[in-house]
């Protein structure tokens, strides 16, 4: 019998979805304007988009879209962003197992990434630094990841001397200024440094260029 469930744009289930062709053409475009419904009925599932913004229509130009699922067994799949070519790939995140994965589209393959990610939960592919940055809760930190090595490079744990919570989720203006999330979750175990929080929840803008940070929301709930 065909079901039907709501998923936001963020993804928060236990698979993460490939959105179709259309998709990859815009997949940098921020789809902040965007849920679905999806209606499954086996073996195939079927989004329903809404679409609240005209920025979300360049991603979207239909209403019905089909689905495939490029990821089982996971506890908690987040952060999804798409790397273009040469990597022509989608990165995810398994918050709580501590994991992160790469889907390469051309292969339609899912690899394991890295099996030790930090509790990496948001990530972002920053289009004009050529650049992946994640969200690690379990360091408190922002930091740069090259795809084609895996190495890391913390950009920001902290803000004033006083260490950030866990950043969370992590987007970018036009103009290249970074923005994150920092709220509280890190601080529960199964997702992160499971430690003391110093300061309020809040988005914090990061400059790339001079990295200079600073809060533009505080008390972020």
């Amino acid at each position: 019998m065909a079901h039907s469930s709501f998923v936001q744009s963020a993804l928060l289930v236990p698979i993460l979805l490939v959105l179709g062709a259309a998709l990859h053409k815009h997949a940098a475009t921020l789809l902040s304007g965007v849920a679905w419904r999806s209606v499954f009925s086996p073996p195939t599932r079927v989004l329903e988009v809404e679409l609240y913004s005209p920025t979300a229509s360049k991603a979207f130009p239909s209403a019905h879209l089909t689905a495939q699922i490029i990821g089982r067994d996971l506890v908690f799949a987040e952060g999804p962003t798409y790397l273009p070519a040469p990597h022509r790939a989608w990165f995810f995140s398994d918050v709580p197992a501590a994991r992160t994965y790469i889907h390469h589209t051309q292969t339609h393959s899912t690899r394991p990434f890295h099996t030790a990610s930090k509790n990496q939960n948001g990530n972002l592919w920053l289009r004009p630094n050529r650049t992946l940055l994640a969200c690690e809760h379990a360091t408190r930190s922002l930091s740069r990841i090259d795809p084609a090595t895996g190495q890391r490079e913390v950009l920001i744990d902290s803000l004033s001397g006083v260490p950030l919570n866990s950043p969370n989720d992590v987007v970018a203006r036009s103009d290249g200024a970074v923005f994150f999330t920092d709220p509280q979750y890190g601080a529960m175990g199964a997702q992160g440094h499971g430690g003391t929080l110093y300061r309020r929840p809040a988005v914090v803008r990061w400059d790339p260029v001079t990295g200079e940070a600073r809060e533009v929301v505080d008390g972020l709930s």
